[in-house]
């Protein structure tokens, strides 16, 4: 897979556990457009399906004016294989959107730019 072309065609997402002065251990879930980097994130105490969509939510009301079903028809979302992503709650809220679920395997160079890019938060934020 290629990169993308222009914005809101292909974006990836993955949680990292952090650890903050005030909270203590969480998860950070991060969502990045491979075209241009932008990024959303949703910091919480407990790293569950439910946590991992909210990126996607912020994000999905942001470039595309609402949250409604197909309304992000032509966007591909890469993902890992880990429960929150693979769990029927989150496919389901994806397919309800229309966004395509392309999961991803280490190595690949989307992953690779989305790991950089998690690796500059958590040194830059956390």
């Amino acid at each position: 897979m290629c990169l993308p072309e222009a914005p809101n065609r292909l974006w990836g997402t993955d949680a990292t556990r952090v650890e903050t002065e005030a909270d203590g251990w969480g998860w950070a879930f991060v969502l990045v457009d491979h075209f241009n980097l932008a990024a959303w994130t949703e910091v919480v105490k407990v790293g569950d399906r439910f946590a991992a969509l909210e990126p996607i939510r912020q994000a999905v009301q942001d470039r595309f004016g609402g949250f409604r079903r197909d309304v992000a028809r032509g966007l591909k979302l890469r993902h890992d294989h880990g429960s929150q992503y693979m769990s029927d709650l989150f496919l389901g809220e994806i397919r309800w959107l229309s966004i395509e679920c392309s999961p991803a395997f280490v190595g690949e160079p989307e992953w690779q730019r989305r790991g950089r890019m998690i690796r500059r938060l958590k040194e830059q934020v956390f």
